[in-house]
């Protein structure tokens, strides 16, 4: 964690402003973590995102020179551009709750599960609301031995809006935002990404993840097999995002 000082002036006077820099997400505080899902949903301006993420008051902002401002936003590229990508969970349960993440490379996640909770992923990046987050999370994090398709849905939620906090809430979904850029480099024919995100000379959108059309997808990988259906849902997904994907890189360079 870095501490800056920010030098203004007001009435004349030189003023100082202190402020907390996170270096990596784990850092970030709860309200942080809140501002930085508002960028990846498109709910919030550039300028109003510095102000949130460094707490700083209306004055201080007026008076930041629009360098001040640019370093400002460079000290947030490690949250909304990620160089690197995590193939786990940094929160493995979910306290309260006994709802565990993923394992690690999606361990013990089956193709099914995965279509459930990406989709719900995207659900709640193009209409950002509460319900879709919790339904996100609760999609995501099951208890140990659970399958998602035989759990009491309406009880989940429930579980989930009373125990966790919000905080945890956004620092899933911004964990979930790595484990995708770790999905498009293992799986690129797969799971692309948006390349026209820059905004303006000085700062960009982050890049993000297409959606992925789940339902299309899976008939298409088991074609005439149907008979085979379950076990094509309950094949782990790791396997099977590893065929798919070969088999759009083999179809897209005419290979057999």
């Amino acid at each position: 964690m870095k501490t800056l000082e920010l030098k203004y002036r007001i009435l004349g006077f030189n003023r100082v402003k202190k402020v907390n820099a996170p270096e990596c997400w784990e850092e970030l505080s709860p309200i942080q973590f809140a501002v930085c899902s508002r960028i990846y949903t498109d709910q919030i301006p550039e300028k109003r995102f510095v102000q949130e993420y460094f707490d700083l008051p209306g004055i201080v902002m007026r008076r930041l020179s629009s360098f001040q401002l640019f370093k400002l936003t460079q000290l947030t590229d490690f949250a909304l551009k990620p160089e690197g990508s995590t193939n786990f969970f940094y929160l493995r349960e979910i306290p309260r709750t006994g709802l565990l993440a993923p394992g690690d490379r999606l361990t013990g996640i089956t193709l099914e599960h995965f279509a459930i909770f990406d989709t719900a992923f995207f659900d709640y990046i193009e209409n950002s609301t509460g319900e879709n987050l919790v339904r996100f999370i609760a999609c995501l994090y099951l208890r140990s031995g659970e399958v998602i398709s035989q759990i009491d849905f309406e009880k989940r939620l429930e579980l989930v809006t009373s125990r966790a906090w919000i905080c945890d809430y956004y620092s899933i979904f911004l964990n979930y935002i790595f484990v995708h850029r770790w999905l498009a480099k293992s799986f690129p024919f797969l799971f692309e990404e948006k390349e026209d995100s820059i905004v303006s000379d000085k700062t960009s959108k982050p890049v993000k993840p297409l959606r992925p059309q789940w339902n299309k997808i899976i008939d298409g990988f088991i074609g005439e097999d149907v008979i085979n259906y379950d076990k094509y849902r309950q094949m782990p997904a790791i396997v099977a995002l590893k065929t798919i994907n070969k088999r759009i890189k083999d179809h897209r360079y005419g290979r057999k």
